[in-house]
């Protein structure tokens, strides 16, 4: 099932935030935090998590530069964690540093993983992304 849909929630006192119920069933066997590609942060499964790791790994040497770099990247700001009871995560200083968040976050779906955005980020990024231009870019080969 992909994660799809857009929703605004805040964090409490103690840096922890709702996830929609419908993303719930997806993550109750625990879930991977991490910086984004984006100034956001990316939550997956541990499968995803690994899926979209070793995509990037492969094909690189894995005594290379580029190797420590990609691993570096994915690893040293990702952090494990499972829901509470009542559906929330608690988000590390250093991850809500990273995608700017203080208190509103915006939680998106995006196929095989969720990120959370500061909304005024989300709102910047979108302004000028006109969809039906980059689907109709999705078959140019330059």
């Amino acid at each position: 099932m992909a994660f799809r849909g857009r929703y605004d929630y805040s964090l409490d006192a103690k840096n922890r935030v709702n996830l929609p119920p419908k993303f719930r069933a997806q993550l109750s066997d625990g879930l991977v935090v991490s910086i984004g590609f984006d100034p956001c942060l990316a939550i997956y499964t541990h499968e995803g998590f690994d899926a979209i790791q070793e995509t990037a790994l492969a094909g690189v040497n894995p005594i290379s530069e580029k190797y420590r770099a990609i691993t570096r990247r994915f690893n040293n700001y990702a952090f494990e964690a499972d829901l509470d009871a009542a559906g929330r995560i608690m988000l590390r200083p250093v991850l809500l540093e990273y995608a700017g968040i203080d208190r509103s976050v915006r939680i998106t779906g995006c196929k095989d993983y969720i990120e959370i955005w500061n909304p005024e980020a989300w709102q910047a990024a979108q302004d000028g992304t006109d969809i039906l231009e980059v689907v109709g870019s999705l078959g140019d080969t330059a």
